[in-house]
């Protein structure tokens, strides 16, 4: 369950990111190659200890996807309160607008991107609550 309100007796276990890379009006899609259930999800990941979420989303985007952002362009949009049966972390989402299409080197993490609109990732088999970030990120129902 993900909630923009913190739930009472909300003990998260890490903090973790997730980034919107937008190129004309469509935003980075992956697929993870064995974990995750080889879900879709955009570049995400857990914020290392010490490190600031705004660090963590450009550290992920780079590593997952070789592309450098400029931290100044980044822009922070919401952060949730993600809670399983087992464990409950933060989520912090940031959106950036690339001027150019870049190219793209996945991680082993992934195996498959795509450029897809907000509608269009709806109908992707996505990770847990994504569907509700991207709602949230884009004004959908």
């Amino acid at each position: 369950m993900i909630s923009e309100t913190r739930p009472k007796d909300f003990n998260p276990k890490f903090p973790a990111i997730g980034i919107y890379l937008m190129h004309e009006g469509k935003f980075l899609l992956m697929k993870f190659a064995t974990k995750h259930g080889r879900k879709w999800s955009g570049p995400s990941g857990k914020v290392a200890k010490g490190e600031d979420p705004m660090d963590a989303a450009i550290r992920e985007t780079f590593e997952e996807t070789g592309i450098r952002i400029n931290p100044e362009h980044l822009v922070f949009l919401f952060d949730a309160y993600v809670q399983y049966a087992d464990y409950a972390f933060e989520w912090f989402a940031y959106r950036y607008e690339l001027s150019e299409k870049p190219d793209v080197v996945l991680s082993v993490e992934h195996d498959e991107y795509r450029w897809v609109t907000p509608e269009e990732a709806l109908t992707y088999d996505l990770m847990q609550d994504e569907d509700w970030c991207i709602r949230k990120t884009f004004g959908l129902k």
